[in-house]
Parts: C-alpha cells; structure tokens; sequence
C-alpha cells in the first residue's frame, strides 16, 4: 500500500469537481496534474531514498535513443494517452494508476536493474508513487527524472505514438520524414511521408520546410532502426526545434492497419517467377537487387560455407549484445565510404546485416554507389529483422 501522502492525494482527487490537468500550451504535449504540493513530493522522494537524475544524467544513460541499446529502463508514469502524445525516447509505460496491467514489460528484469522513471515535470507526482511502489516489488536501482517530459521537450525531442502520428496528418498538422534509403521508401512508406535518407540530408536540406517552426515528425525502419533518431538529432542541431520521431516507424504503422503506398496494390501484384531464382555459392538471391532470400540465408546459416561472411553493419556495442553466429563487425557509421570498401573481406561472397535490413541496405548502396566498389557482384545484404541474444537470433 502507498503511504498516507498518496492516500490523501487520492482523496482529494477524488473529490474534486474537475481534473486538474493544466495545458501549458494548445499545441503541446506538455500537461501536468498535482495533489501533492512540491515540498510534499520532495518530502516523499526524501522518505524512500529516491535519487533525482538531471537531463544530462539521463541522456547519457539512453545510449542511440533505442530501447535495445539502453543502459536502463526508463518508465513514463502517465496515463497511455499522454505516452502517445509524446515521451522521451528509449520509454516503455507504466501508468502509477495501473501498475498490475503494464508491469509485465519488466518481469524479467533483475532486480537490481537500473529503472528511472518520469511523469510531467516537477509538479508531477505520479514518477514518485510509481518509484515508490517499484522498490517495494523489490527493485533496489530505482531513480526518477523530476524534469520529466517538460524539461526533456526543451531541451530535445520526444517519441510520438502510432495513434498520434496518424491523427496529426490527418490534421495535416506535421511534415512526415522517411529517413530510410530511397530504395526502400519507394518500396513502400507511410502515405503522406517524404524521402530525407539519413545519409543524404546534407545534400536534400532544401526539401525541409523554411519555417524551422514546423513541426517535424521522422520514422525508420521501427524500433531497432537508429536513422530517425540520428536525423532528428541532426535538424535539432539545424535550428528545427518541433521535431519528433516515430520510433514504431513503417512497422507500427502497417501494424495498426493504417494506410501505406503499398498498401491499395499488395493484391494487384503479381507473384513472383520463382523458377528463374539465381543462387551464388549456394544462396538463392531475393527479388530486388542486391538482396538475398531471407530462408535461403537461414539455411545457409545451419553449416555456413568458409566462402560466405556475414558482415554486421551496426554500432560496436549493439554487435555485442547479440549478432548472428559466425558474423564480423564492421561498423558503417563515421566511415566514409572507401574506409568502409577497404574494411570489406577481400575473398569469397559477403552478406550485410544489421537490425533491420535498413542499414545493410545503405551500406551496400554505399559500397555500389559511392565507393564503387570493385567486387560489388560479389556483396548482398539481407533484408530482414534480425534480433538477437548473444548468437541465438530470430530472423524474418
């Protein structure tokens, strides 16, 4: 049971004719509510020996902005709508009101696992409650962000929600960005979305608004892709401080059944002539350019040939939480493109992973296009999601 500090709380809200939700501005995310006056949330925070985690603290901790490569677990207390809205990055939700509904997304968290939650600000109560209620399941690491998404949005950009995305063009409120490699957007992308590759925005700047006061929102490859946050970071940087990612990205969008470019013609397509597939080396190859068929490569991967290598394309520190067996790592990221061809295995046939099939696909642009690389014929990617625990990957 919470302490009497949260039982009055509850009774005042209770009784009150209204909530006491206060919106600081019409067209922000940034809302709180209060029944416990600062001097009584410190008092709590104080009681339970909770520490307060500034910005710069957090920021550190969240690594890329991904979930996966997080130091920490990081909560948002607030109610699921206002997590849709707009939360920090790296975020799962557990509203303080419905722990036992939400709390299985750490279940398999230790104990001693570093959790830092946060609501609305400092005048927001509901980080401390749920820290509260977290160390009495045991949890022993439990900080909270008393700046929360306020002090977060000031100072750089949040994380919007599937259901947000949707109404916000369909209010034609947003500039949506595509930040995957062009190829892929003209696959398929969110319908209403432009194409602003991560690794061309130096040179498409022009295709951004004028106005560094519009509202922003840019997507990925869905939740393990990086590109959405290393361009917002980037037009941050460029003065554009409306931005948001979509971390679900194309992903979450397809998910929820909402409308893609693809989506009106995926029955009008005809299917694929199977019988003219190529193989090379034993791997059959997919039906765009430079990919190879994903259960092919499964296959291949239960005796790998001496004459095939796996190249990893991601960051260092995601390669070791998890890549698939046999793979090496060269990192694509703060290469230009003839450091990146000179890194290349120089014999036999070489496949690029990364989480998505996003960042092999640059990569094996990369090497075709910039680098014009030498041995190009003998170079695909995989175009999949791969996730991985050490060496024992799921691959689709």
């Amino acid at each position: 049971m919470r302490n009497k500090f949260f039982a009055l709380a509850i009774f005042s809200l209770i009784s009150m004719p209204a909530f006491c939700e206060v919106a600081t501005d019409k067209n922000s995310t940034s809302q709180t509510s209060q029944t416990l006056t600062n001097q009584e949330i410190d008092n709590l925070m104080a009681q339970n020996k909770l520490q307060n985690v500034d910005f710069e603290y957090l920021k550190s901790r969240l690594g890329d902005g991904t979930v996966k490569n997080s130091k920490i677990v990081l909560i948002d207390a607030r109610p699921e709508k206002r997590f849709e809205q707009g939360h920090i990055p790296a975020s799962i939700n557990i509203p303080d009101t419905q722990i036992d509904k939400y709390i299985w997304q750490i279940k398999d968290k230790q104990k001693d696992t570093e959790i830092v939650t946060y609501c609305q600000g400092t005048t927001c109560e509901k980080s401390v409650f749920l820290a509260i209620e977290l160390k009495k399941m045991g949890y022993t690491n439990v900080k909270v962000y008393r700046g929360g998404v306020p002090e977060w949005e000031q100072k750089s950009f949040l994380d919007i929600g599937t259901s947000e995305v949707s109404k916000l063009l369909n209010e034609n409120k947003i500039v949506l960005i595509d930040a995957r490699p062009f190829p892929k957007y003209k696959e398929e992308t969110i319908s209403g979305a432009i194409s602003i590759p991560d690794t061309k925005l130096n040179e498409l700047l022009g295709r951004l608004p004028k106005s560094t006061n519009e509202q922003i929102v840019i997507f990925c490859g869905g939740v393990e892709c990086d590109k959405s946050f290393y361009e917002a970071n980037k037009l941050y940087e460029l003065g554009y401080k409306k931005v948001a990612i979509y971390s679900q990205g194309l992903p979450g969008y397809k998910n929820a059944k909402l409308p893609t470019t693809a989506s009106c013609q995926k029955e009008a397509q005809k299917p694929q002539d199977t019988n003219n597939t190529k193989t090379v080396a034993g791997l059959k190859l997919g039906s765009e350019d430079g990919t190879v068929d994903v259960a092919s490569f499964k296959d291949m991967l239960k005796n790998k040939p001496n004459n095939i290598n796996i190249v990893d394309v991601r960051a260092n520190d995601a390669f070791l939480k998890g890549h698939i067996k046999g793979a090496i790592n060269i990192p694509m990221r703060g290469l230009t493109p003839a450091e990146f061809a000179s890194k290349m295995p120089s014999t036999g046939y070489t496949v690029l992973t990364c989480a998505t099939g996003t960042m092999a696909l640059d990569a094996y642009l990369i090497l075709r296009d910039n680098a014009k690389y030498k041995n190009i014929d003998k170079v695909f990617y995989l175009d999949a999601h791969v996730s991985c625990t050490g060496e024992n990957c799921t691959i689709k």
